[in-house]
């Protein structure tokens, strides 16, 4: 009787520890992607949120010699096997067709728990003066 009742509140124990990892790991890989945009010239900082479509920001400061549209395109997760994937695809293009792309990710392992993020800093400078940065775009996970 001691064994049985020893292995019902092992059994049960069990369970609910499963089901809170189970519940802690598929919500813990939700990623919040951030941009945030820091203009040197005027030192304010645009801090922008994303959702499912992509954000358009035009960084133009024609004095300086800058003009580039930048898009920034959030990922649906993909999942592989135990790990979830969400990315940030960064496209600026220039006016005369010259593009830059890159990619901030997060990886999130569903086994471990652990969770991997490469967030993006781009630094824009003054096309005349190499050294005068004007604006600083970081994408990151929160």
């Amino acid at each position: 009787m001691y064994r049985l009742r020893l292995l019902h509140t092992l059994a049960v124990a069990c369970t609910l520890l499963c089901a809170s990892l189970v519940c802690v790991v598929q919500n813990g890989y939700a990623c919040s992607w951030q941009a945030e945009l820091f203009d040197y010239t005027t030192q304010e900082t645009t801090r922008l949120a994303m959702d499912a479509t992509p954000v358009k920001m035009p960084l133009v400061n024609m004095d300086k010699g800058v003009n580039v549209q930048c898009s920034l395109a959030p990922s649906d997760v993909l999942s592989i096997g135990i790990l979830k994937q969400q990315k940030v695809d960064i496209v600026c293009r220039y006016p005369d067709d010259q593009m830059l792309t890159a990619r901030a990710l997060t990886i999130f392992d569903l086994f471990t728990g652990e969770g991997l993020t490469r967030p993006v800093t781009l630094f824009f400078s003054n096309a005349r003066k190499y050294n005068e940065t004007l604006y600083r775009l970081h994408v990151d996970c929160q």
